[in-house]
């Protein structure tokens, strides 16, 4: 969990002074969890939620993103393979498949006689599929 409270210091222009940085959520928080299966002692399972809260998209703190929480569930099983220890990982990121805006930034350009905004906004993945293998040799 973190609670930050970033402000804009020394601005250009003193009225942003005080508002919230662009792009900084002021609570994130990340709650995971791994189980391993007490039938089945190679296999475990796991699963974490991802939450980050709302911030906003420029120096005058007028454009607000919204905040987001999105799931991701997984599953792991150890075995052998060709004598060589395996560990074989299935993941499923953002499992309901949530549209969201992953990160926020951007500057207002305050100082120039055009009085524009330099915003970007990156999208969450999608509902996501992995398999991977690992080997330990």
């Amino acid at each position: 969990m973190t609670w930050l409270d970033a402000k804009q210091k020394q601005t250009p222009e003193a009225k942003y002074n005080g508002n919230q940085e662009i792009g900084v959520a002021k609570f994130q928080a990340n709650l995971g969890a791994d189980w391993q299966l007490p039938i089945e002692q190679d296999l475990a399972v796991n699963g974490r939620v991802v939450y980050t809260g709302s911030s906003y998209a420029n120096d005058a703190n007028t454009l607000k993103v919204g905040d987001w929480t999105r799931l991701d569930l997984g599953a792991s099983y150890k075995t052998q393979f060709n004598q060589v220890p395996t560990t074989f990982n299935l993941s499923i990121n953002n499992v309901f498949d949530k549209k969201y805006w992953a990160s926020v930034g951007g500057y207002d350009n305050i100082g120039s006689n055009a009085k524009t905004s330099n915003t970007y906004l990156n999208a969450g993945l999608p509902r996501t599929f992995m398999l991977s293998a690992s080997f330990d040799f």
